[in-house]
């Protein structure tokens, strides 16, 4: 079983009283089928939204058809997984055009919030509209997707790992793009309104999930060495 909380999850989670995280890691520790993937998207995300390199400027927009043939060849004949994939990525494409996008890699480290784990909280990518820049984090999930807690935690986290740990960023905006959960998966731009908190409570509070994370792992291996447990093998 995966001892790494996906990003959203982890987020969802923070601040959480004890017993809630409890609940919740007891779930999703036990082994189930995951439907389908959306690093196809992942592997096009460039040309989704006119991906740059910063010496030679603005380029034109792949045509969606190229994108588009790009992600079958990526999806090797999954049609399933093609489905899966599509909306997302034309959604992508066409918010790129609509608010005339480029994007420029950069590189930055993954960060560590008092562990072993480490995460990236954002894309590698700065993305630059006709008024500002920013940094980005998808929110891809149709069901148990970022929480207005979870908000929080994640525009913390990337002022953290951009912002502070690269001062050349530290005027970037963040923002978090929300695919709507209908048949377009259209983009909604949240930008941060809260409170944003310390890395210090950041890394205080992940530890904490982690703790209980480990805990839960050992009763449930426990559970099924004695013949006890309840779920079955992923298959």
């Amino acid at each position: 079983m995966s001892s790494r909380l996906p990003e959203t999850d982890l987020a969802n989670l923070s601040f959480m009283g004890q017993d809630k995280k409890h609940q919740f890691l007891e779930s999703f520790i036990k082994p189930k089928i995951i439907p389908g993937s959306y690093e196809p998207f992942r592997k096009i995300l460039g040309d989704t939204f006119n991906e740059s390199l910063p010496l030679f400027g603005d380029q034109e927009f792949s045509p969606w058809d190229e994108v588009d043939k790009k992600l079958k060849r990526v999806c090797k004949g999954n049609d399933s997984l093609y489905v899966m994939n599509l909306a997302i990525s034309r959604a992508t494409h066409a918010y790129a055009i609509e608010n005339r996008i480029s994007a420029f890699p950069i590189d930055v480290v993954s960060m560590s919030l008092g562990g072993t784990v480490r995460y990236d909280f954002g894309l590698p990518f700065l993305v630059r509209y006709p008024d500002h820049v920013a940094v980005v984090f998808l929110d891809i999930r149709r069901s148990g997707n970022l929480s207005p807690n979870g908000r929080r935690f994640i525009f913390s986290a990337m002022h953290e790992r951009f912002r502070v740990a690269y001062p050349d960023l530290s005027e970037a905006h963040l923002e978090i793009w929300r695919f709507r959960n209908n048949s377009n998966r259209e983009i909604v731009k949240l930008e941060s309104s809260f409170e944003l908190i310390t890395y210090e409570s950041l890394a205080q509070d992940v530890r904490e999930t982690y703790e209980i994370l480990g805990y839960v792992q050992r009763g449930y291996d426990d559970d099924r060495r004695r013949g006890t447990g309840t779920a079955g093998p992923l298959l």
